[in-house]
């Protein structure tokens, strides 16, 4: 009963690290071109599916992993289709620096020169556009044409805090009129808590309370990711938009003291605090539990594929 958009991967290659510490890049045999075929027929066949709460978007891998060719492709199938596009770029010093030795360029020049900058595109990461995580290092005429193109950085800021890295900041790429979207990429996948960590964060990296607040914390996931998604019927409650609600529970003894809920939700609250869930008008979570599946059983199959893998991984 969920409302989901997927991405199968596909990218020219793949990195390894070596005894020493380094990374290498191997190319697939075919250049990950059977790959990337496979996953636009699925993308194709799959989009719109069970009432239209499944939707598919195209996800070539890395900026640093996929070729120039690739995207190129990539924005041309996005054209054909209606498709958005996914991309993970802006991941750390060593890619921004790995892009700008392969094509002569920054990382928001390289995408521009694929064809991929639009307002169907979605950048995860977006932290390391220069060689800093503070966007006021990205050249002026960079931010511009991610403003002006209409494309999304998606902010994915407990991943990368838990490696020691902040982002400084996104309120800096709002402030260029970039927009700004929130996602989770690690576990735990609740974005309430990817929200408390995004907007502290903002703070501590700009110094200042007032870099951001949490009504401009929602915004980016809610309305914003809808933005990115091409989809002005999702994110918000009005008119025409889809019956899409989460209602959290006030009642709880760590609400008190709260005259604004929104506040509470940003800095408060997490997941466990979610009641209900409703997609387009129907209930699927109720009383905190799953109306349409087994929880018990998803986490025993979830633990069992998880030995699954670990028994087949060579270290």
């Amino acid at each position: 009963g969920l409302r989901c958009y997927t991405a199968p991967r596909y990218r020219r290659g793949y990195w390894r690290g070596d005894a020493a510490g380094n990374v290498n890049y191997y190319d697939y045999p075919d250049a990950g071109r059977a790959r990337m075929k496979e996953c636009i027929s699925f993308c194709r066949a799959m989009n719109g599916r069970h009432g239209d709460r499944l939707r598919t978007m195209l996800a070539p891998g890395q900026v640093d992993t996929c070729d120039a060719e690739m995207l190129a492709e990539t924005r041309s199938v996005a054209n054909a289709s209606g498709l958005p596009i996914q991309l993970h770029a802006g991941q750390s010093p060593a890619e921004f620096r790995r892009v700008r030795e392969a094509h002569g360029t920054t990382t928001v020049r390289f995408l521009e020169r694929t064809g991929l900058l639009g307002r169907d595109f979605l950048i995860g990461h977006g932290m390391f556009l220069a060689e800093t995580s503070d966007v006021s290092t990205i050249p002026s005429e960079d931010l511009a044409r991610l403003a002006q193109s209409g494309s999304t950085i998606v902010h994915l800021p407990w991943v990368k805090m838990r490696q020691g890295t902040l982002m400084n900041s996104y309120a800096k790429y709002r402030r260029a009129g970039v927009n700004v979207a929130l996602g989770t990429d690690t576990h735990p996948v609740d974005m309430i808590h990817e929200m408390r960590a995004a907007v502290i964060g903002c703070k501590i990296a700009e110094q200042s309370q007032h870099a951001s607040n949490a009504m401009e914390t929602l915004e980016l996931a809610t309305v914003n990711g809808a933005r990115a998604l091409g989809r002005d019927d999702l994110g918000r409650i009005s008119p025409g938009c889809k019956a899409d609600l989460v209602l959290v529970d006030l009642t709880r003894p760590r609400a008190a003291g709260y005259d604004d809920p929104i506040k509470y939700l940003v800095y408060n609250a997490d997941g466990g605090d979610v009641h209900t869930v409703i997609v387009d008008g129907d209930v699927v979570v109720r009383d905190r539990r799953p109306v349409r599946a087994d929880l018990a059983q998803a986490v025993a199959q979830l633990a069992e594929a998880k030995a699954r893998v670990c028994r087949n991984i060579a270290l």
